[in-house]
């Protein structure tokens, strides 16, 4: 009767019986190079119960509930301004706390001045830079909702996003600009290149361009 209750089951069903079936196994039951794959996969992390667990400490998390993101990632900056923050592995450009804490707070007041206020909402379409993260604290930073969309997608999948999420703003690069254009919504460009002159060389050290189209 068992046998036949598991054919007549989900496969989902079934593959939960099979793993509590297995768990009430004796470890040294396996064959010994099951056990050594068992211990390799439980020091790397992966556990028996598929998912993967992070072998470093428990996070404490800050139960002031009026603590936001941005502030609660910059509160000790001044303690290590010039460590590290970003970097980004195709320009070898890098950002230290300081130059990160500095780039969001400018980006931050420059949507102020867009008329970006809380709970608006503010679409990010662009590549995985240096620049998304700046991009998505400084509209955080405000109490702004970003709704991050996949560079890949199509012109109908975008305006299906814009449709569901109503954004105020569109934050792109030159490159999507064409997918961009036809969602009809006020722009902000992001650029590593000036665009009034596109011949001049791109380096780890060359400033962010940003420029607003409405």
């Amino acid at each position: 009767m068992e046998g036949t209750t598991c054919c007549s089951s989900s496969s989902s069903s079934l593959v939960h019986l099979c793993k509590n079936l297995l768990y009430k196994i004796p470890f040294n039951s396996f064959p010994h190079h099951i056990r050594i794959m068992n211990s390799a996969m439980h020091r790397s992390g992966y556990c028996s119960d598929g998912t993967y667990r992070s072998q470093r400490p428990s996070l404490v998390l800050p139960k002031n509930p009026n603590l936001s993101l941005v502030s609660f990632l910059f509160q000790s900056v001044s303690s290590f301004p010039s460590k590290t923050a970003l970097v980004d592995a195709d320009s070898s450009q890098t950002l230290t706390f300081a130059q990160l804490k500095a780039r969001v707070a400018t980006l931050a007041h420059g949507f102020l001045k867009l008329g970006i206020k809380k709970n608006d909402v503010v679409l990010l379409l662009a590549p995985n830079t240096i620049h998304f993260p700046v991009c998505f604290l400084a509209v955080t930073a405000i109490g702004a909702i970003v709704s991050t969309a996949n560079p890949i997608y199509t012109v109908h999948e975008l305006s299906n996003q814009v449709k569901d999420s109503n954004p105020k703003l569109v934050i792109t690069v030159p490159e999507l600009w064409d997918k961009a254009k036809n969602l009809n919504l006020p722009a902000v460009i992001l650029s590593t290149n000036n665009l009034q002159n596109p011949t001049k060389s791109k380096t780890s050290k060359t400033p962010l361009f940003i420029y607003y189209y409405y």
